[in-house]
């Protein structure tokens, strides 16, 4: 049982998870894409509440060992304040694991999808040097990899489609790049991702 609360300030015991495994719980794949895992109804509003919390996801048939960090941890992380299981690598926030949950689901690099969306993210801020611009991979159609573009516009999302021969030529040069900066510095830690570089004073 963990400690949830309520928008509504009504705090109780809800039976939710501190680690689960996707090969001996399926189920929990499409409770992770649907928004319906880690959830609570309160018993004083009636609300279905998420709260923000660490939870362990695994999947050996994945080779998936990701220790969700709580968003409003973010920068504790990464001044080091917030350690990790043992072998585990981190995701920030339930829409990071929702998107490496994708990514598994797609059966595609989550290492290629931080190039590209580095790629993206250089692309974006040319045009919008200010916004502060986060890049989500959101699935693959036919031949293409979707992406949503948050932070050009309050509250809406742009969509960009990058053809599957640029994800394929990504993934063809990604021992090479990962050698590069600034990709060293994304896959240099236990946290993968492009938005390492927001606690990069280099960047």
């Amino acid at each position: 049982m963990r400690s949830v609360t309520c928008p509504c300030e009504a705090v109780f015991e809800a039976d939710l998870p501190e680690s689960v495994d996707l090969d001996v719980r399926p189920r929990a794949v499409e409770e992770i894409l649907d928004g319906s895992f880690l959830s609570a109804r309160c018993p004083e509003c009636g609300s279905i509440v998420k709260p923000d919390l660490p939870v362990r996801v695994t999947s050996e048939s994945r080779g998936m060992d990701i220790q969700v960090v709580p968003e409003m941890e973010r920068y504790a992380f990464y001044r080091g304040a917030v350690p990790l299981p043992s072998g585990s690598e981190a995701v920030i926030g339930y829409r990071e694991l929702v998107e490496r949950i994708r990514a598994a689901r797609d059966r595609v690099s989550p290492r290629a999808l931080e190039v590209l969306k580095y790629l993206l993210l250089a692309r974006a801020q040319q045009d919008s040097p200010e916004a502060e611009i986060v890049i989500e991979y959101v699935g693959r159609e036919k031949d293409t990899f979707v992406f949503d573009v948050w932070g050009m516009k309050a509250d809406e999302a742009g969509v960009v489609r990058v053809p599957g021969a640029v994800y394929e030529k990504t993934l063809s040069e990604l021992a090479r790049k990962s050698s590069e900066e600034p990709f060293s510095r994304i896959f240099a830690g236990t946290y993968r991702s492009v938005r390492v570089l927001e606690a990069d004073p280099e960047e």
